[in-house]
């Protein structure tokens, strides 16, 4: 049965046994066959990074696109992005393909590891950004996760092909919030390409609350500048000036933000 016998060639494959893996589809099994609970192997090893299994189960027939393009969206996951492109070039990979339940896209994962050039090819060939994915911002707000020096590039990129910046994640926070979580420095980049400043969250959050927890002064000094949920600003930026940074600091600060009359304060400062 190719049940047994692909839940054999999984055994093999994350052991690292070529031999024996070979030796497991020339005994017949089916390289599109399923195992562990309906997953095709091929997805199998481009999810636990056995590119060497995987292409192999291409040059016998694999077909890359029988689960949507869950094997492609795998392989953008990996740190070297190389097989990715052969799935594009050499396989006939099709990221536009959405297998039903699949939760990011090739371009998310892409993006997520800062790889430029490839998520430029992803778009090109019309790979979609997903509107959720796990409860946080995919497209624009993965960038937080790019190496140093690339999240810039990946970022114009994605504004350039019309990202979405208003986009806000299952509680409501903006694209500016999420980043703050991360970096001041895409915080700033979101706040310039757009994403709005006076959103507030289903927690009653809102940007410069975050930007004062997390002590991120340029942040806070820019959003103070902008259209904000609070009537009293100059007063609530005065506060993060005076700010002594110490770890009594955050306790100082948020109890005289909050005389300031910005109730929301408390809940920020215990996320920090």
């Amino acid at each position: 049965a190719a049940g047994p016998m692909a839940a054999e060639a999984i055994r093999l494959m994350t052991r690292g046994d070529r031999e024996g893996f070979v030796a497991a589809l020339d005994a017949g099994l089916d390289p599109n066959a399923l195992a562990l609970g309906k997953v095709r192997i091929l997805v199998i090893a481009s999810r636990v990074g056995a590119v060497w299994a995987a292409e192999e189960l291409l040059r016998r027939g694999a077909d890359p696109n029988i689960s949507g393009s869950d094997v492609l969206a795998h392989a953008c996951a990996m740190e070297d992005p190389s097989f990715a492109w052969r799935l594009l070039r050499e396989h006939g990979a099709d990221p536009t393909l959405r297998r039903r339940g699949s939760r990011r896209t090739p371009l998310d994962n892409a993006v997520w590891w800062g790889h430029l050039e490839l998520a430029r090819e992803l778009l090109d060939r019309g790979c979609p950004i997903s509107e959720r994915s796990m409860g946080i911002l995919p497209g624009l707000g993965d960038i937080v996760h790019c190496p140093d020096g690339v999240w810039q590039d990946v970022g114009r990129l994605l504004l350039e092909r019309g990202a979405d910046v208003t986009a806000r994640d299952w509680s409501g926070a903006s694209l500016i919030m999420h980043a703050a979580d991360f970096s001041e420095d895409i915080a700033l980049f979101m706040l310039k390409a757009g994403a709005d400043p006076s959103v507030i969250d289903l927690h009653g959050e809102y940007a410069l609350q975050l930007a004062v927890c997390h002590r991120l002064e340029y942040l806070a000094d820019a959003l103070a500048r902008s259209e904000l949920p609070t009537t009293d600003v100059e007063r609530f930026l005065e506060v993060v000036r005076q700010w002594r940074w110490d770890r009594r600091g955050g306790l100082v600060l948020w109890r005289e933000a909050l005389s300031a009359g910005h109730s929301g304060a408390g809940a920020s400062a215990a996320r920090g």
